[in-house]
């Protein structure tokens, strides 16, 4: 057992080996699909670059599992950030077969042009017969995180009761 550690880093740098760009089989068309959507404000726009049962995991919200969903959370969204605009880059992009992973960048404006966010994100992609479909999706802002929440004051009403002395 003591050559555990070479063959787990022998799996490790085959693992790497694979992850060589590979100049990206995802046509345009499809990666461009998803920002245009969201661009134009059209939330089953952007849900029908996804698989029927892909997730996407925005931060600070549980899973969000299925087109359906996925249309939901986009449509909430743009409601409370009405004529929002996103640019993505991406920075690598590798495939295999039918699967893809893109890694990138994007960046939230206003309706003002003011950034509302900015991050990075993770992408996989199968493609299924001559599609490409997103199914899954992370990504994660930049920004620092919120401080906690100050502890709520105390009064009289909701202190909690003073044990009674030991003995007495």
């Amino acid at each position: 057992m003591k050559n555990v550690p070479a063959l787990i880093l022998g799996v490790l740098v085959l693992a790497l080996a694979g992850c060589q760009p590979r100049g990206g089989n995802i046509p345009e068309e499809a990666l461009g699909a998803w920002e245009k959507a969201f661009n134009a404000g059209d939330a089953a726009g952007v849900a029908a670059v996804y698989a029927e049962n892909a997730t996407v995991m925005p931060p600070n919200v549980p899973a969000i599992k299925g087109r359906a969903a996925i249309e939901k959370f986009m449509s909430d969204g743009f409601a409370q950030a009405p004529g929002a605009k996103m640019s993505i880059a991406s920075d690598e992009m590798f495939t295999s077969g039918g699967t893809g992973i893109r890694r990138g960048t994007y960046r939230v404006t206003g309706s003002d042009g003011t950034e509302l966010e900015k991050g990075k994100y993770v992408e996989i992609w199968k493609k299924t017969g001559n599609k490409w479909e997103l199914c899954i999706d992370i990504w994660n802002t930049d920004a620092p995180p919120a401080p906690p929440a100050a502890p709520a004051a105390t009064t009289p009403e909701t202190a909690p009761a003073e044990a009674a002395p030991p003995g007495g």
